[in-house]
C-alpha cells in the first residue's frame, strides 16, 4: 500500500505541504486565544481576514490571496521586454515550489541581530505588521522589537502609542489606520485590518506608509 502523499516511502511535495497545513490548522485556536482581538473566518478563507473582502472571492488556491493581477501585469509583452525576460523563459507563476525549495536554506533565519548595527549607523528602520496576520502575528513582531538590545531600547519601550492616520493619503477615513511606536530612528507600526499581505488588504494605508517612510516622516 502507498499512502497519499508518499511514493515508495518518500514524502512528496503534496504530502509535506498537507502536513504543514495540518500543523497550522492545529495552531489556529492557540493563535486566536493569544491575540483575542483577531477575527478570522477560517471556514471560508485562510489568512484572508479583512472584513471588506467578505463580499468577493479572495482565496485563490493554492495561495491565500488573489495574485491574478500581478500575473497579468508581468505577462504583458511590454513588461517582459522591459525586464529583459527571454521569450523561452515560460510564464509567470505566483507559486513555484522549485524556486521555493531553492530558498529553503534561508528559511527561518534570525536577522534581527543585524538591526542594531543599522540603527547605530543612523539608518532608519521600520517594522510593520498587519494585526490580523495569522503567520507573522503583530504581537510576536512587537515583542521582539521591544526585546531587541540597542542603545535606544529603553526609550523605545517607553514610547507612547501614537494613532497612525496614514497622513493625507486616506482623507476619507476618519479612523486611524494603525498604531505607531517610535524612538530615535526605529519604529514599529501595527496596521489595522490587514493580514499577511498588508498591501493587498490595505492598499491606501500601505502606500501612505511607504511614502511616509521614504520621505522621513516615519
Amino acid at each position: 500500500m502507498v499512502s497519499v502523499g508518499t511514493v515508495f516511502g518518500r514524502k512528496t511535495e503534496c504530502g509535506i505541504f498537507r502536513e504543514e497545513l495540518n500543523v497550522q490548522r492545529r495552531l489556529v485556536p492557540f493563535v486566536l486565544l493569544m491575540t483575542r482581538n483577531v477575527s478570522l473566518d477560517i471556514s471560508t478563507k485562510l489568512m484572508t481576514t479583512d472584513a471588506k473582502h467578505n463580499d468577493r472571492e479572495f482565496f485563490v488556491p493554492p495561495l491565500c490571496y488573489d495574485f491574478s493581477g500581478v500575473g497579468k501585469f508581468l505577462e504583458r509583452t511590454d513588461v517582459r521586454a522591459a525586464l529583459n525576460i527571454r521569450p523561452d523563459a515560460g510564464t509567470w507563476q505566483s507559486c513555484n515550489f522549485k524556486v521555493n525549495h531553492m530558498f529553503m536554506g534561508d528559511w527561518m533565519k534570525d536577522y534581527q541581530t543585524q538591526i542594531p548595527d543599522l540603527l547605530a549607523s543612523g539608518i532608519r528602520v521600520l517594522i510593520y505588521a498587519g494585526d490580523q496576520d495569522f503567520i507573522c502575528n503583530w504581537l510576536g513582531n512587537q515583542a521582539w522589537t521591544r526585546a531587541m538590545e540597542w542603545p535606544g531600547k529603553a526609550a523605545f519601550n517607553q514610547a507612547k502609542l501614537v494613532p497612525w492616520t496614514a497622513g493625507n493619503m486616506v482623507v476619507e477615513d476618519a479612523a486611524p489606520a494603525g498604531e505607531l511606536w517610535s524612538a530615535a530612528n526605529f519604529s514599529f507600526l501595527r496596521v489595522y485590518a490587514a493580514g499577511h499581505m498588508v498591501p493587498l488588504d490595505q492598499p491606501k494605508a500601505s502606500l501612505a506608509m511607504l511614502n511616509a517612510f521614504t520621505s522621513g516622516k516615519i
